[in-house]
Protein backbone atom coordinates (compact mmCIF):
# COMPACT_ATOMS: atom_id res chain seq x y z
CA UNK A 1 0.00 0.00 0.00
CA UNK A 2 1.37 3.31 -0.31
CA UNK A 3 0.08 7.25 0.21
CA UNK A 4 1.28 10.38 -2.30
CA UNK A 5 0.78 13.61 -1.26
CA UNK A 6 0.97 16.19 -4.13
CA UNK A 7 0.70 18.08 -7.32
CA UNK A 8 -1.27 16.92 -10.59
CA UNK A 9 -0.53 19.50 -13.15
CA UNK A 10 -2.21 19.73 -16.46
CA UNK A 11 -1.68 22.01 -19.81
CA UNK A 12 -4.95 23.23 -19.56
CA UNK A 13 -7.77 24.18 -16.96
CA UNK A 14 -9.78 21.33 -16.21
CA UNK A 15 -12.81 23.31 -14.71
CA UNK A 16 -13.19 21.61 -11.13
CA UNK A 17 -13.26 18.71 -12.28
CA UNK A 18 -9.70 17.13 -13.20
CA UNK A 19 -8.96 13.67 -15.06
CA UNK A 20 -6.80 10.70 -14.15
CA UNK A 21 -5.38 10.97 -17.26
CA UNK A 22 -2.79 13.65 -19.28
CA UNK A 23 -0.78 15.14 -16.49
CA UNK A 24 2.06 15.16 -14.42
CA UNK A 25 2.60 15.18 -10.58
CA UNK A 26 4.84 15.38 -7.83
CA UNK A 27 4.84 14.51 -4.40
CA UNK A 28 5.31 13.22 -0.76
CA UNK A 29 4.71 9.21 -0.18
CA UNK A 30 5.24 6.46 2.41
CA UNK A 31 4.81 2.56 1.08
CA UNK A 32 4.50 -0.46 3.14
CA UNK A 33 7.83 -1.91 2.35
CA UNK A 34 7.30 -5.34 3.64
CA UNK A 35 5.09 -8.04 4.13
CA UNK A 36 3.36 -8.79 7.31
CA UNK A 37 1.35 -7.29 9.97
CA UNK A 38 2.88 -3.71 11.28
CA UNK A 39 1.48 -4.02 14.75
CA UNK A 40 3.85 -7.40 15.11
CA UNK A 41 6.67 -5.68 13.21
CA UNK A 42 10.04 -3.67 15.09
CA UNK A 43 11.51 -3.75 11.84
CA UNK A 44 12.98 -0.17 10.92
CA UNK A 45 12.43 -1.02 7.01
CA UNK A 46 8.65 -1.95 7.14
CA UNK A 47 8.11 1.26 5.29
CA UNK A 48 9.63 3.78 3.01
CA UNK A 49 9.06 7.49 2.57
CA UNK A 50 10.21 10.23 0.46
CA UNK A 51 9.39 12.02 -2.67
CA UNK A 52 7.87 11.07 -6.54
CA UNK A 53 7.07 12.03 -9.40
CA UNK A 54 5.97 11.37 -12.71
CA UNK A 55 9.37 11.36 -14.14
CA UNK A 56 11.63 10.06 -10.80
CA UNK A 57 11.11 6.53 -9.74
CA UNK A 58 13.84 6.98 -6.75
CA UNK A 59 13.41 9.05 -3.65
CA UNK A 60 12.05 6.88 -1.11
CA UNK A 61 14.30 5.51 1.95
CA UNK A 62 13.68 3.25 4.76
CA UNK A 63 14.82 3.19 8.50
CA UNK A 64 12.27 4.78 10.43
CA UNK A 65 9.85 3.18 12.84
CA UNK A 66 5.98 4.53 12.48
CA UNK A 67 3.60 4.62 15.47
CA UNK A 68 1.27 1.60 13.93
CA UNK A 69 4.19 -0.64 14.79
CA UNK A 70 5.17 -2.71 17.45
CA UNK A 71 6.42 -0.86 20.54
CA UNK A 72 7.11 2.49 18.76
CA UNK A 73 9.09 5.52 20.39
CA UNK A 74 8.29 8.56 21.13
CA UNK A 75 9.76 10.06 18.05
CA UNK A 76 8.01 7.10 15.97
CA UNK A 77 6.69 8.76 12.24
CA UNK A 78 2.91 9.44 11.21
CA UNK A 79 2.66 11.64 8.73
CA UNK A 80 3.86 13.16 5.46
CA UNK A 81 4.77 16.26 4.25
CA UNK A 82 5.53 17.69 0.98
CA UNK A 83 7.02 20.92 -0.14
CA UNK A 84 8.11 22.95 -3.24
CA UNK A 85 7.64 26.65 -4.29
CA UNK A 86 7.93 28.17 -7.84
CA UNK A 87 11.43 29.09 -7.21
CA UNK A 88 13.76 27.90 -10.59
CA UNK A 89 17.75 27.13 -10.19
CA UNK A 90 19.51 29.80 -11.86
CA UNK A 91 18.22 30.46 -15.29
CA UNK A 92 17.03 27.27 -15.85
CA UNK A 93 13.46 27.31 -16.61
CA UNK A 94 13.98 23.36 -16.48
CA UNK A 95 14.58 22.48 -12.53
CA UNK A 96 11.43 22.81 -9.40
CA UNK A 97 13.15 21.97 -5.73
CA UNK A 98 10.47 18.97 -4.60
CA UNK A 99 11.24 17.98 -0.92
CA UNK A 100 8.88 15.34 0.83
CA UNK A 101 9.71 12.84 3.57
CA UNK A 102 8.01 11.40 6.41
CA UNK A 103 8.02 12.77 10.24
CA UNK A 104 6.60 12.54 13.65
CA UNK A 105 3.56 14.63 14.15
CA UNK A 106 4.28 15.24 18.22
CA UNK A 107 7.82 15.60 17.86
CA UNK A 108 9.18 19.11 17.47
CA UNK A 109 11.93 19.73 15.49
CA UNK A 110 12.62 15.73 15.30
CA UNK A 111 14.07 14.86 11.92
CA UNK A 112 12.13 14.41 8.66
CA UNK A 113 13.20 11.30 6.75
CA UNK A 114 13.66 11.73 2.99
CA UNK A 115 16.34 10.97 0.57
CA UNK A 116 18.97 14.05 0.16
CA UNK A 117 17.48 17.49 0.93
CA UNK A 118 15.75 17.55 -2.55
CA UNK A 119 14.93 16.40 -6.00
CA UNK A 120 15.51 18.60 -8.59
CA UNK A 121 12.72 17.42 -11.22
CA UNK A 122 13.86 18.27 -14.84
CA UNK A 123 10.23 17.73 -16.23
CA UNK A 124 7.63 18.90 -13.30
CA UNK A 125 8.37 22.46 -13.42
CA UNK A 126 6.41 25.13 -11.67
CA UNK A 127 6.94 27.84 -13.86
CA UNK A 128 5.40 30.08 -17.00
CA UNK A 129 7.36 27.99 -19.20
CA UNK A 130 6.08 24.77 -18.68
CA UNK A 131 3.78 22.50 -20.55
CA UNK A 132 1.61 22.05 -17.48
CA UNK A 133 0.40 25.09 -16.02
CA UNK A 134 -2.76 24.56 -14.20
CA UNK A 135 -2.16 22.74 -10.80
CA UNK A 136 -4.25 20.65 -8.03
CA UNK A 137 -3.74 19.13 -4.63
CA UNK A 138 -3.90 15.38 -5.40
CA UNK A 139 -3.98 12.11 -3.18
CA UNK A 140 -2.98 9.32 -4.32
CA UNK A 141 -3.53 5.25 -3.16
CA UNK A 142 -2.47 1.97 -4.53
CA UNK A 143 0.11 -0.93 -3.97
CA UNK A 144 2.57 -2.09 -6.04
CA UNK A 145 2.59 -5.66 -8.36
CA UNK A 146 3.28 -7.57 -5.34
CA UNK A 147 1.09 -8.50 -2.01
CA UNK A 148 3.85 -7.93 0.48
CA UNK A 149 2.93 -4.00 0.23
CA UNK A 150 -0.73 -4.78 0.44
CA UNK A 151 -2.38 -2.72 3.59
CA UNK A 152 -4.57 0.00 5.00
CA UNK A 153 -4.01 3.92 5.29
CA UNK A 154 -5.76 6.21 7.93
CA UNK A 155 -5.88 10.02 7.39
CA UNK A 156 -6.62 11.47 10.39
CA UNK A 157 -6.36 15.15 8.58
CA UNK A 158 -4.57 17.10 5.83
CA UNK A 159 -3.44 20.44 6.10
CA UNK A 160 -2.34 22.47 3.09
CA UNK A 161 -0.87 26.39 2.76
CA UNK A 162 -1.08 28.11 -0.84
CA UNK A 163 -0.23 31.35 -1.28
CA UNK A 164 -3.43 34.03 -1.49
CA UNK A 165 -3.46 35.07 -4.55
CA UNK A 166 -3.92 38.88 -4.64
CA UNK A 167 -0.55 38.07 -3.11
CA UNK A 168 1.19 36.83 -6.38
CA UNK A 169 2.94 38.58 -9.24
CA UNK A 170 2.92 36.91 -13.14
CA UNK A 171 5.57 34.80 -13.74
CA UNK A 172 6.27 36.76 -16.50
Amino acid sequence: MCCIAGLAGYSADQSGNPTTSGYNWLGAIVEKNLGGDPSTSTSASMYKAGFKSYFTTSGTSNGDTWKNMQSPPAQAHDAIVFATSPLRKGNSTAKSDIFGGSYSSDTPFFPMASVGESLFDNSCVLSNTAIQNFWHIALWFGTRSTAAGAGEVRISRIRYLLQPRQYRNDLA
